[in-house]
């Protein structure tokens, strides 16, 4: 046996075990992008209460401060 046959056989083995993974790997590889998703949706949500949080303390330092400056 030369070595592009053996060569030839170990490509069509591995093709072979490739595409019996391949429904597992298209399901991980969704869960793996609905993960990315709700990851993203999780992150931009804390952003967004920390911003607001931010803007209710600076309206709230404004409101206790403009009293003091009106003097």
């Amino acid at each position: 046996m030369s070595c592009a046959q053996a060569e030839a056989i170990r490509k069509a083995r591995e093709d072979a075990e490739n595409a019996e993974e391949m429904p597992r790997i298209r399901r991980l590889e969704r869960e793996v992008a609905e993960l990315k998703a709700g990851t993203r949706r999780r992150l931009a949500a804390e952003v967004e209460a920390g911003c607001a949080a931010l803007r209710e303390a600076k309206a709230q330092q404004e409101a206790e401060i403009e009293p003091l400056s009106a003097r």
